[in-house]
């Protein structure tokens, strides 16, 4: 397919803001209400105490970095399966969703056995100590007893946005965190026949919606109601080459979600360092900032998927005003997230805690924030339309250098040699994502990743 006979897939007739916005938003809106679930979440435990707050947000780090293996399988089969739309191949999509469902099944198993037979040391490694430990250890072990089905959902829900459908994941995300958000309102403080369970309420909670999550998402794909199709009635064979195919792209994409979670850790193991107070106060303003986040998050799915078909159907030039148009829209509305940031911190902070020491710091750090909202969306997005185009290992080097040599580094500097506390942290992680922005945006205005193949 060329690019004067595009699929509908693509339907040149619509203008380029017109696809990036109807691909970004039911991304956007999943993300967000996922966001604001988490928000709940950690507003609800946020009441039972400082403690608490760190025993529900220190296991996010492990499990973060355990995901990235199925990250990198997603960039994958989002690449592949819209390269092969873009070309017309839907057999051959069809083909790789189910390599990749197999792929997703077994290692998310496995990973599933290591992290519940493995919480209490992976929690003491994390920094943990006395009540944080015995409630964040408790916390991996429940939360993480369906992780196998959050990989499904990951890689699956992958494959349907390549294929330019973000609507069903949208769909399938949106009902499985309305049942975190019900079951953390019934087992966090005990309502009618449930019992009052505190931080193990909001683990289990956070289980049952990720298995709720993930077979949905597997219903709708075997019912063939979706533009990908999953039979899981034919017996499964390895497809050598679409394996390669995927993994030529997934692997350094691997290699990067490796650096970058691993040095999340090491960055968390730090913060920890700095007290009970600076990390709750951290994590509260992490987790608002993911808000304007996920919305980055889904123009750069946007751009990865419009990129990745355009190539498909032999068309570079409608793949780099794409990216362009990604970008520029997430800096927009990224930045106005920054705006509220810095005029507003307090407010923010205090629908998380009532304590006056987390509002007074988390308002400092949230301000710090706001300044690396317009860079990161720079980053997020270019990074995602580069994926799309299978230059992942451009990316990789880049996520190594900025991750390993500069935040880590940065974070030290200014948090512990110059006395700065959490705040420095921040302010180092805000000078780490401005030089990867720029780096990620000279490599797509470059034009490099036009020829490369998937």
């Amino acid at each position: 397919m060329s690019k004067n006979d595009l699929s509908h897939h693509i339907n040149p007739e619509r203008s380029i803001a017109a696809r990036v916005l109807g691909l970004a938003w039911p991304v956007i809106v999943e993300n967000s209400l996922m966001t604001m679930v988490n928000v709940a979440d950690v507003a609800m435990v946020g009441r039972l105490g400082q403690s608490a707050i760190a025993a529900a947000s220190l296991p996010g780090s492990p499990i973060f970095f355990s995901q990235a293996i199925f990250s990198a399988i997603t960039i994958g089969t989002t690449a592949l399966v819209a390269r092969l739309i873009g070309a017309g191949d839907k057999k051959q999509a069809d083909r790789a969703l189910r390599q990749s469902f197999v792929l997703a099944l077994v290692l998310g198993l496995i990973v599933t056995g290591i992290l519940m037979g493995f919480a209490h040391p992976i929690m003491s490694a994390m920094g943990a100590k006395g009540d944080v430990l015995t409630m964040g250890s408790s916390y991996l072990r429940i939360s993480t007893s369906t992780f196998f089905f959050m990989s499904l959902s990951f890689i699956l829900n992958g494959a349907l946005r390549g294929a330019g459908d973000t609507k069903t994941p949208m769909i399938t995300n949106i009902i499985a965190n309305l049942v975190n958000l019900l079951f953390n309102y019934l087992l966090i403080h005990g309502v009618w026949i449930f019992p009052e369970m505190g931080v193990d309420g909001a683990a289990l909670a956070t289980a049952i919606s990720r298995a709720v999550g993930g077979l949905l998402v597997i219903a709708v794909l075997v019912s063939n109601r979706a533009k990908l199709h999953l039979d899981l009635r034919l017996p499964f064979k390895p497809d050598k080459d679409l394996l390669g195919r995927m993994l030529n792209v997934g692997l350094p994409a691997a290699a990067e979600q490796f650096v970058m979670r691993g040095s999340s850790m090491v960055m968390t193991r730090m913060m920890t360092g700095l007290g009970t107070l600076a990390y709750a106060s951290h994590s509260l303003v992490a987790n608002f900032e993911s808000v304007s986040f996920m919305v980055g998050l889904g123009f750069s799915m946007s751009a990865s998927t419009l990129v990745g078909q355009h190539l498909g159907a032999e068309d570079p030039d409608g793949a780099n005003d794409c990216g362009h148009m990604a970008a520029k829209v997430a800096a927009l509305v990224m930045g106005a997230f920054g705006i509220l940031f810095m005029i507003a911190p307090q407010i923010i902070i205090s629908i998380y805690s009532s304590d006056p020491e987390v509002v007074g710091l988390g308002s400092r750090i949230l301000r710090v924030a706001g300044l690396s909202q317009i860079p990161l969306a720079i980053n997020i997005v270019y990074s995602g339309a580069l994926r799309g185009a299978g230059d992942t290992r451009y990316v990789f080097w880049v996520t190594s250098f900025g991750n390993l040599l500069l935040r880590l580094s940065l974070i030290y500097t200014f948090a512990y040699v110059l006395d700065l506390g959490i705040v420095g942290a921040w302010l180092g992680t805000t000078l780490d994502i401005s030089v990867r922005s720029i780096l990620v945006a000279m490599r797509f205005r470059s034009g490099k990743w036009r020829n490369i193949k998937v």
